[in-house]
């Protein structure tokens, strides 16, 4: 489902496993590395043995790659927690965007040498209008920061994080033309892509 390549030459790979068992039907996350110059994939590593959702985004960190996505909780109906693990060689760690939310999803990822990683992802909570929202992990912290809307428009669709070329965070996402009819079927509602950006302090 997902792959990516370091600046030193490791390809990572990773995908979502349907599964059925006596307690569940569920899916897993596993992936797979090369390492640089070699000719066989590494082992299978299971980064989250059920409840994952298909991952959205992959991307190379140092020493590693760092994969977004959102797990469910077991009982029916429940909330979802983003989430981000770094997997690394030797050992991977999982972290949490933000405590789990309903109707969470679609967990971006993007980096840069200043700001660490930047995960957005769109919020859908029930009788609500989507909206973007977007949380940094910062170079050497244990955990990301606050969560911040990132978008300015309702009814979101996707948000795309990436840093400008002053290297400032900006994310890019989709919403209805302003003065779309809310009664016509989101399929053809024409939609305008808008872009944001962070402005460090100085």
């Amino acid at each position: 489902l997902r792959t990516a390549v370091s600046d030193a030459g490791s390809v990572q790979v990773l995908w979502q496993r349907r599964f059925v068992s006596d307690r569940e039907d569920g899916s897993a996350l596993q992936a797979r590395r090369m390492a640089p110059g070699a000719s066989r994939w590494g082992a299978r590593i299971t980064i989250e043995a059920g409840g994952a959702n298909a991952p959205s985004s992959l991307v190379s960190v140092p020493g590693g790659f760092a994969v977004g996505y959102t797990v469910r909780g077991t009982v029916p109906r429940s909330r979802s927690t983003a989430r981000v693990s770094l997997l690394k060689p030797r050992a991977s760690t999982k972290l949490d965007v933000a405590a789990a939310l309903e109707g969470v999803r679609d967990v971006r990822l993007a980096r840069s040498d200043r700001y660490g990683l930047l995960a957005t992802m769109v919020m859908s909570p029930p009788g609500g209008d989507s909206v973007g929202v977007g949380a940094f992990l910062a170079p050497g912290a244990s955990g990301f920061g606050p969560i911040e809307r990132v978008t300015s428009a309702d009814d979101v669709q996707e948000v795309v994080p990436g840093f400008a070329r002053d290297g400032d965070p900006m994310v890019v996402w989709s919403a209805p033309r302003d003065g779309s009819d809310q009664g016509i079927p989101i399929d053809s509602v024409r939609r305008v892509v808008r872009t944001s950006t962070r402005r460090a302090e100085r």
